[in-house]
């Protein structure tokens, strides 16, 4: 059943009356905007900070296309199932397409996509605590369920699949991340299909000039810059928390890095729109598969 495109068709149809229809099996896509990184003004040096903002090119011509791909994945919510099957509409699959044409810009023309792709959507630190209490919301209403026939199982702030991952960490060692001249081997795309702010959970890093063991796999704390303590609610962080920076973004845009110290934030209850983003990998051909 999943495999059948009628059956997307029809969860778009009950979720999304009176809105767009979600197209599911296209051959053919509209064409985002290409990205090309030379002579962009962008907000970091990818190679001196270790992070950059792409901004949203073109983004008034396709705002629709960035809605489509938020819309998407609200659907797949409302019928009870985590925002990753989001892919299974082709709107999604256009900011892939984005996230690609930034990394050909990187790596070379001929990179490939990881398997790591995944999506994320948080809900409102205060709709989160009405649920875990079975009362309904606009975010999560009581019918999402249904879908499948199953119950509301409880689920505790930012432990839903889905919902952020807020441990600080690095996706890659240096090594994975570099060739031995120090060339990157990948480059991760973040796509936010909804504006990213501080209130709403965007991306936090540490620039590489605060992280002395970026560069220094050996280390202990390299791969492992904060791990979770022995009582409940404690994290044992081994770097200068004051020296992270929180990078928001507009929807449309990306942002881009090797293997920097990062994570997501947590949606606070006055945020206008909760967050909503695609991450997606990609390596050089010269290089060996990564261990995700």
């Amino acid at each position: 059943q999943l495999t059948e495109p009628a059956y997307w068709r029809a969860m778009a149809a009950r979720y999304g009356s009176g809105q767009r229809e979600l197209s599911v099996g296209s051959t053919v896509f509209p064409a985002l905007p290409t990205a090309d990184l030379r002579g962009l003004e962008l907000e970091g040096n990818l190679e001196d900070v270790g992070y950059s903002v792409v901004p949203p090119a073109g983004l008034a011509n396709v705002k629709d296309l960035w809605e489509d791909m938020a819309r998407a994945v609200r659907t797949v919510e409302a019928a009870g199932l985590p925002p990753v099957w989001a892919l299974m509409f082709d709107a999604p699959w256009l900011a892939v397409q984005r996230g690609w044409a930034i990394a050909q810009s990187v790596l070379g023309s001929d990179c490939i996509l990881e398997p790591s792709l995944f999506i994320w959507s948080l809900r409102r630190n205060e709709d989160v605590r009405k649920r875990v209490k079975g009362q309904e919301t606009e975010d999560a209403p009581r019918d999402a369920a249904t879908w499948h026939g199953s119950e509301e199982r409880e689920e505790k702030r930012c432990e839903r699949i889905g919902q952020n991952f807020g441990l600080p960490h690095r996706d890659f060692s240096y090594t994975e991340a570099h060739f031995p001249d120090g060339r990157p081997r990948i480059l991760n795309t973040w796509l936010p299909f909804t504006d990213a702010t501080v209130d709403n959970g965007c991306l936090w890093m540490v620039p590489k000039e605060f992280d002395p063991m970026y560069a220094s796999p050996e280390e202990y704390d390299h791969s492992r810059p904060a791990t979770p303590g022995f009582e409940a609610g404690v994290t044992k962080v081994r770097f200068p928390m004051g020296t992270a920076r929180p990078v928001p973004a507009e929807q449309g845009a990306a942002v881009i890095w090797h293997n920097v110290i990062h994570w997501g934030g947590c949606c606070g209850k006055r945020a206008l729109t909760p967050r909503i983003a695609l991450a997606a990998t990609f390596r050089s051909t010269a290089s060996k598969p990564t261990h995700l």
